[in-house]
């Protein structure tokens, strides 16, 4: 459980990263240090609200990628495009990402509440 544990701590870290070098999202970090505090609380009712957090992430990002997307034809646009390809070599590896955190939550959450 400490290896799942760590491994959503490191993918979290990632994704806040990630956010960072979006200046118009750094909203949603304070919100995802909560969530993943609420999935590693001892409170199971915390813990099932942090992961449905994690898992609705995904679909935050879904959205988020979609934005940058159609803002590719800006200058904006494809700064913030080059600088997320820097961490992941194209949309799908993203994604993928996203769902390996949420599935080590899920996992996570079973193995702490069984």
């Amino acid at each position: 459980m400490e290896n799942l544990k760590n491994r959503i701590e490191k993918g979290l870290d990632i994704v806040i990263r990630q956010f960072e070098l979006m200046v118009s999202f750094k909203v949603y970090i304070p919100k995802i240090k909560e969530l993943e505090n609420e999935l590693f609380s001892n409170d199971k009712v915390k813990s099932k609200n942090g992961l449905k957090g994690i898992e609705s992430l995904l679909s935050i990002n879904r959205a988020w990628m979609e934005v940058i997307s159609v803002d590719v034809l800006s200058d904006k646009g494809d700064t913030y495009k080059d600088k997320f390809v820097d961490n992941f070599n194209n949309w799908d590896e993203w994604y993928n990402f996203m769902e390996n955190i949420v599935e080590d939550a899920k996992k996570y959450y079973a193995e702490m509440f069984e």
